[in-house]
């Protein structure tokens, strides 16, 4: 919905939504999302992945969308990091999908 519409003014993301929110989730990590093109060099800085590990390091229970909002990513791009960071043995996940947690191995 545009912010101009003229029967709702928009809702930020730390509005409230009583009685369904129980708890209150601020990380800040990084700058903020830039415009995105659509674009991919294909190539990595190597800054998401450590990014990513940092986070999880401090909250192991976060959801890949959790994650794409706190770095300023797309959710494609998280899983294609975490998809890495598993392969290469830097990342595990533990219990369920819903319900468990990452494990950020340390690099030899």
């Amino acid at each position: 919905m545009r912010a101009d519409h003229p029967h709702r003014k928009p809702q930020r993301l730390f509005d409230s939504f009583e009685p369904y929110d129980q708890t209150r989730l601020e990380l800040k990590i990084g700058a903020a999302p830039a415009e995105m093109s659509g674009k991919t060099s294909g190539k990595t800085s190597g800054k998401t992945p450590d990014r990513i590990l940092t986070l999880l390091r401090s909250a192991p229970n976060l959801a890949i969308p959790d994650i794409a909002a706190v770095l300023g990513k797309t959710e494609r791009t998280v899983e294609r990091v975490i998809r890495d960071l598993k392969s290469t043995g830097r990342l595990e996940r533990a219990g369920s999908a819903r319900g468990g947690q990452w494990i950020v191995r340390e690099s030899d």
